[in-house]
């Protein structure tokens, strides 16, 4: 996304509960994930990774708690439903990893969903 203009459209319905509920669910998700992602790490840096990852989720949400959703539109309606969803993903998903690379990719395809939606409030 760095790099690219993203139109903010204020006619949707994607109301604050909605929005919150959805980032709460990515920080919730990471939490949950952590412990096992980090059994599967075998390096510092693998560990820093999947930390890093969790404390971006908790910030997104953090974040979006002290301001207000001041956009709404199909783009973070979509936003909210795939943070959603991904949320679900990421604490069965955890239970499965095999691999390292596989838990930091998990929790980073949450981070980009989350901060894409944390772009909503202002």
């Amino acid at each position: 996304m760095s790099g690219t203009q993203i139109l903010i459209d204020g006619n949707g319905t994607l109301t604050l509960a909605e929005a919150l509920a959805a980032l709460r669910a990515a920080d919730e998700a990471a939490r949950a994930a952590r412990r096992d992602a980090l059994k599967l790490c075998q390096t510092n840096e693998e560990r820093c990774k999947v930390l890093a990852q969790c404390i971006d989720c908790s910030l997104a949400y953090t974040n979006a708690l002290r301001k207000s959703l001041k956009s709404t539109g199909p783009l973070f309606e979509r936003q909210a439903k795939e943070l959603k969803a991904a949320a679900g993903e990421v604490v069965r998903k955890s239970k499965q990893l095999e691999q390292t690379a596989d838990a930091v990719k998990l929790l980073a395809d949450t981070v980009r969903l989350a901060s894409s939606l944390s772009k909503a409030f202002a």
